[in-house]
């Protein structure tokens, strides 16, 4: 769509310039029928102002101002974006669309009432993001112990930083509110946008600078847990399918670095064999008849060659490869509706129940962390543990006096599998840890 196709509103309605009346296209969930039908009628009604003398530049202005919205309040609002925008125009998903609404709902709870768009004041939104910050973290959970507080109960609480929930949270709570009140004044139903107001507190702290790593007791209650030494990931109910990825990567992220989406889309083709053992081949891969990307890696200096460890193949890795009936390794999960979202709950879930998943601390890619904080604490160069991991800039090695003006094109796997993946050496008992 082009910038000057985004109209007025997005909400599809507009007033028109001869007699003022609300006129609404309704293209019955079609966005590009709607989008027509509403181009069309604006067009109608531009023509027809010019035809009676009216001055349509000056009359969108007039029409606008003396049509505002005046009864329009949060709620109201605020369910006509989530149905018609972001539901019917940018077709969020359900549960997109419950966590904007869960957000939108934190306006009436915090400021009492559902009020009137035009009410709101800029001492309200001060009001409000002050409010953001003490809200416990998960604390409309059913079994969250606040859930039936009142936000004037959670006010006298004062609970510790440690249990509130996080600047990043807040955040984008407040951004969303404050991107609805820009709605509502792009449509003419407030004059200004009084969250604009508000400086509030950013957190600059990027994602993967967040994780904690695990230590060696973390690590110890992970591969001791009956998970692995009983294989409880096997006794599941009969009418659903085993799930192998809930074994193999808790310790192929231990033992490679990698990210859970580049373990997730491996095939047998990426195990290879060379000299001195085997090695994972990352990269992008393409359908030969379509052309369609079919694998995707974060950006090109992931595209890399990882070693697999003694450890893994003692644990039976390459016996799992070798058994499976498809390419992939673990087809089950493009089984799964939500894929990767589910998969990361999964794999968090199964860190509470070995009593190692510390809120948005302590997840799934602390392995990632715990493997480049090992490989460090063994000297390892940092050249050599940017080449595992897929954060060496190969372009940037440009050592074209070497190798006739051949960019690098990564170390080779024995230097990486002997300067980084042999050094391994986890203080962990990985006996119990057995593919049956």
């Amino acid at each position: 769509m082009a910038k000057d196709e985004t109209i007025t509103t997005e909400l599809m309605h507009f007033f028109s310039m001869v007699d003022g009346n609300e006129i609404t296209a309704d293209g019955e969930g079609d966005e590009a029928k709607e989008l027509r039908l509403f181009k069309a009628a604006r067009r109608d009604d531009a023509e027809f102002a010019k035809e009676l003398g009216i001055d349509p530049t000056k009359q969108v202005t007039k029409q606008a101002t003396a049509n505002n919205h005046t009864t329009e309040t949060w709620e109201s609002f605020s369910a006509r974006y989530l149905r018609v925008v972001l539901g019917k125009r940018r077709k969020l998903q359900q549960d997109s669309l419950d966590g904007y609404k869960a957000t939108y709902s934190l306006v009436p709870f915090i400021l009492g009432k559902n009020r009137n768009l035009q009410s709101f004041t800029n001492g309200d939104m001060e009001e409000l993001y002050d409010g953001l910050c003490i809200l416990p973290i998960r604390f409309r959970s059913p079994t969250s112990q606040y859930k039936d507080m009142s936000f004037e109960d959670i006010k006298l609480l004062d609970l510790p930083r440690a249990k509130l929930r996080s600047i990043k949270t807040v955040t984008q709570d407040f951004g969303k509110i404050r991107t609805l009140f820009a709605k509502a004044c792009k449509d003419n139903v407030i004059d200004r946008n009084v969250a604009d107001s508000v400086e509030y507190e950013r957190d600059q702290t990027p994602d993967k600078e967040r994780r904690l790593p695990f230590d060696d007791v973390d690590l110890s209650k992970i591969f001791t847990h009956p998970h692995f030494t009983e294989n409880k990931w096997r006794k599941i109910a009969k009418t659903r399918t085993q799930e192998p990825y809930t074994f193999w990567l808790f310790p192929l992220a231990l033992f490679t670095g990698a990210r859970m989406n580049e373990l997730l889309q491996l095939e047998k083709k990426n195990i290879v064999q060379f000299d001195g053992g085997w090695y994972l081949d990352i990269k992008n891969e393409f359908d030969p008849e379509t052309g369609k990307k079919t694998k995707s890696v974060k950006n090109k200096n992931s595209i890399r060659f990882i070693p697999i460890a003694d450890k893994l193949i003692e644990i039976g890795f390459l016996s799992f490869v070798n058994t499976r009936k498809t390419d992939a390794l673990f087809p089950e999960v493009s089984k799964i509706k939500t894929g990767k979202k589910a998969v990361t709950k999964k794999l968090n879930y199964l860190l509470g129940k070995m009593d190692v998943h510390v809120g948005g601390k302590k997840t799934f890619h602390s392995l990632r962390h715990s493997f480049i904080n090992q490989a460090l604490a063994k000297n390892t160069e940092v050249q050599y543990l940017a080449g595992v991991t897929g954060h060496l800039n190969k372009e940037e090695k440009n050592i074209s006096a070497v190798l006739k003006n051949v960019y690098f094109k990564g170390y080779p796997v024995d230097i990486l599998k002997t300067e980084v993946i042999d050094k391994l050496d986890f203080d962990v008992d990985f006996s119990g840890v057995q593919w049956p």
